[in-house]
């Protein structure tokens, strides 16, 4: 797993020794010495500390126009895996979620939503899992089977983003 120091920017690929809690592990960076977990990874780099994502700047490594996967907190990675795991468990076929209408993930995610809202630290009676961790889930598999015209929606974020960055000029 790499993740980003949120001291530095640095790219973070170990643990250390000292590993307190199996679900937030802590991590120290080696070019700062900056010890941290991983829940403070991804969301405290400041924007300066950021890659370099120049589209210019191909010569070493072609990834223009790639998704930035750095981006994405690992936690919710995890959490989706716990859930999974269940259901792999459960249903015995790690592709069945493939076969089932979306209508019966937009029930599932509006259980857990609702759930989740009344009681933000509660578990699912089933899995013993948060529900949070199944809204994560629902949502993933949505994503996934929804039907997105997703080359015009790729083409509308690159514009967003380019009128954002002449915003900042």
């Amino acid at each position: 797993m790499n993740l980003r120091c949120p001291n530095c920017g640095s790219m973070i690929t170990y643990l250390t020794d000292n590993v307190t809690d199996p679900l937030n592990p802590t991590y120290i960076c080696a070019d700062c010495n900056y010890l941290f977990t991983e829940k403070d990874s991804l969301t405290s780099v400041p924007i300066d500390k950021m890659p370099n994502t120049d589209e210019s700047d191909q010569h070493a490594k072609a990834d223009a126009g790639k998704e930035p996967i750095s981006l994405v907190p690992m936690q919710i990675v995890r959490d989706i895996s716990r859930v999974r795991q269940y259901g792999n468990a459960k249903y015995g076929d790690p592709d069945n979620w493939k076969t089932v209408d979306v209508g019966r993930y937009r029930d599932a995610l509006g259980r857990h939503l609702l759930l989740y809202l009344e009681d933000p630290t509660g578990l699912d009676e089933e899995s013993g899992l948060p529900h949070l961790y199944h809204v994560a889930c629902n949502v993933a598999f949505l994503c996934s089977l929804e039907d997105f015209d997703r080359d015009a929606i790729l083409e509308n974020l690159n514009k967003k983003i380019e009128e954002w960055k002449e915003r900042r000029k």
